[in-house]
């Protein structure tokens, strides 16, 4: 998919395109979330602060929704992007997708560490 192309769909869009057979393509969904985050970094280093903070969102989202598709498998690296964006964000507000996502993220990291306890 090229970027300009998922510039233009908003998330959920972007999402629904990547549902094969009732099962999230993972691996591209992976590539978009970096390609996002990586876009964020050199917005950042051109101290473009706002569309910055909007590719970086949207990274967030679609690295929430990777570790929602299967937290059990939650990699360290994939929980460390998303701390690291989330210490990016704050103070920006957040999609009420992406704070759900966010949320639901968060209540499973908590039972997982009463799991282990």
């Amino acid at each position: 998919m090229r970027k300009d192309l998922s510039d233009r769909l908003d998330d959920e869009s972007l999402l629904n395109i990547l549902v094969v057979n009732d099962e999230m393509d993972v691996q591209r969904l992976a590539v978009i979330a970096d390609l996002y985050r990586l876009d964020g970094e050199v917005l950042e280093e051109m101290s473009q602060k706002q569309p910055a903070a909007l590719a970086n969102q949207r990274a967030l989202r679609f690295y929430l929704e990777l570790a929602l598709n299967d937290f059990d498998h939650l990699s360290p690296e994939l929980s460390g992007k998303i701390t690291d964006l989330q210490a990016k964000l704050r103070g920006y507000s957040l999609p009420s997708e992406t704070q759900m996502a966010l949320e639901d993220y968060q209540t499973a990291l908590e039972e997982k560490k009463r799991a282990n306890l």
